[in-house]
């Protein structure tokens, strides 16, 4: 899929970003014969509580668009004062006939990275690096299942030290 990195911090009662290396724009070329980009944005807790260690979804936003920018679907959860949808959610742009559904908010639940991920390959023709693509995502997302919890951080959650894409 690609061989860009994502990194982010550890320290507890932080909440810190989820990024991605080694690119500037935070935009993720995809392999596949459409010219995706995938530019994720992930913030997050870590927690240190009494049954150990856990980390807890803050805010997202999994960006699929065209190279030239055109946006396709965009899966967000934005919880800050004055969000105008503070539940995750999915926005699907080109969808404007018979209704203008482009800025639409549909219900989704926590969507982790790795579903973002399996959509990306399973739906999009998004192109993978191994062969085991599915054992992987799902031995992760299970092993991180029960800890990744989607915690409501209204209060909490600061001004993003980057562009957060407007999706509406």
């Amino acid at each position: 899929m690609t061989n860009a990195q994502l990194a982010g911090g550890w320290e507890p009662g932080v909440i810190h970003g989820l990024i991605v290396r080694p690119t500037t724009s935070g935009r993720i070329p995809l392999r596949g014969d459409t010219p995706i980009n995938l530019r994720l944005i992930h913030l997050y807790e870590v927690v240190d509580g009494e049954q150990g260690w856990s980390v807890h979804t803050v805010g997202y936003t999994d960006q699929f668009a065209l190279t030239d920018g055109a946006e396709i679907v965009i899966y967000h959860y934005d919880p800050r004062p004055g969000s105008l949808v503070t539940r995750p959610h999915l926005h699907v742009r080109g969808l404007q006939q018979p209704l203008p559904l482009g800025k639409a908010h549909f219900p989704t639940g926590r969507v982790s990275i790795e579903e973002t991920l399996r959509f990306a390959m399973r739906e999009l023709g998004v192109q993978p690096l191994k062969a085991d693509w599915v054992a992987i995502l799902d031995n992760t997302e299970e092993s991180l299942q029960h800890e990744a919890d989607v915690v409501d951080h209204r209060e909490r959650v600061p001004s993003y030290p980057w562009e957060w894409p407007a999706v509406g």
